[in-house]
């Protein structure tokens, strides 16, 4: 079975996020970036009630309660703002490019204008699905994306499903995964 796709913006986004979110070094950072500041607001304001400078201990308190709430929302912009930038940076020329893809017996093919690939099934990691794209994990850092808006989509997710399931590899569905 061929499918023939193009990728857009915002297949490439959803996959770096989802990739980031998953990631251990990365919600670490963003918890410790979440709580650091509002300790240390803490501290300044335990600090200046103890020398009764209350209205400026308020204020600190007060910053740091702010701080806590509404950083993970700016945080969020930051990171879609980061890797839009990495996607237009790095993926540009891919953008709008049409794209095969092809399961055969043990491999699987994908082609562009510009490059070719074979990959043996068994080598592949496995498959997650989300929302609005299939990830076909090779490795670690490597995926091939197929976005679901294409009308043979549905088709193609059975098809991966029993390709999966042949080659004893992970099949997860994250349907409801958001990025937070």
């Amino acid at each position: 079975m061929v499918l023939q796709f193009e990728l857009e913006e915002g297949d490439y986004l959803t996959y770096q996020l989802f990739i980031a979110s998953r990631s251990e070094s990365i919600k670490k950072k963003r918890k410790k970036s979440r709580i650091t500041v509002p300790i240390i607001y803490l501290g300044f304001a335990i600090f200046l009630f103890y020398i009764e400078g209350y209205f400026i201990g308020s204020l600190f308190l007060m910053f740091g309660m702010l701080w806590y709430l509404f950083f993970p929302k700016w945080e969020k912009k930051r990171y879609v703002k980061h890797y839009r930038n990495f996607i237009k940076e790095n993926h540009s020329s891919k953008l709008g490019k049409r794209i095969q893809i092809e399961i055969t017996d043990g491999f699987l093919i994908a082609k562009s204008e510009t490059s070719e690939s074979k990959t043996s099934l068994p080598s592949i990691q496995g498959f997650i699905e989300l929302k609005d794209l299939v990830l076909i994990r090779i490795d670690e850092s490597q995926s091939f994306l197929i976005p679901k808006r294409n009308i043979f989509a549905t088709e193609w997710i059975s098809e991966l499903k029993k390709t999966a399931a042949k080659h004893n590899k992970a099949y997860i569905e994250e349907q409801q995964w958001n990025w937070e």
